[in-house]
């Protein structure tokens, strides 16, 4: 699944993703997760596998490009798309290939 994000926008992803990962394909993302104490920056090339169960927050610092792969993302797929009608801080697009 990819995923388009304008600058500074945001994207909740939810919880329980443990394996998915993520990669960066275009632009520059700022990724934090409850659980992880750390903040990790994803450029172009660069992958980050969720391992743990906390709510991921996806901010692009530059408009971007990213691909979503691994178990449970295409189950995903609906419940982003539900959501993306009622975010309010953020228009991102989500392209399913």
């Amino acid at each position: 699944m990819e995923l388009l994000l304008g600058k500074q926008e945001l994207l909740d992803l939810g919880e329980d993703l443990q394996g998915v990962s993520i990669i960066c394909r275009q632009g520059r993302c700022w990724i934090t997760q409850a659980g992880d104490s750390r903040d990790h920056i994803l450029g172009v090339g660069s992958r980050f596998t969720v391992n743990t169960s906390g709510q991921l927050i996806i901010t692009a610092t530059e408009s971007c490009r990213l691909m979503l792969s691994g178990f449970g993302v295409q189950s995903q797929v609906s419940w982003l798309a539900a959501r993306r009608t009622h975010r309010v801080a953020s228009k991102g697009s989500l392209l399913d290939f």
